[in-house]
């Protein structure tokens, strides 16, 4: 399980992130068709648990941070060769 430093979040921050990383954990690894669905679904859950435009700016950062420890293909130093 990935975890993010929340000591700065507030407890609406930190059930959206929570949010996020469960998220990110059930999705399969992203490439060119389950990126942009994974997208749609992220952001469809996020605004309904009370996201707001304001919120995405950290929850991106999130993600970034999240496929970058993950084990996702894309990530730096995993990119599939052609």
């Amino acid at each position: 399980m990935i975890t993010l430093d929340t000591e700065d979040l507030d407890d609406h921050q930190t059930r959206l992130l929570d949010l996020l990383c469960e998220e990110v954990e059930e999705a399969p690894l992203l490439d060119a068709t389950s990126g942009p669905s994974l997208y749609h679904r992220l952001r469809r859950h996020l605004i309904a648990a009370g996201a707001t435009d304001g919120d995405f700016e950290f929850l991106t950062e999130g993600l970034v941070r999240l496929i970058i420890e993950s084990d996702n293909p894309f990530t730096p130093g995993k990119r599939p060769r052609n």
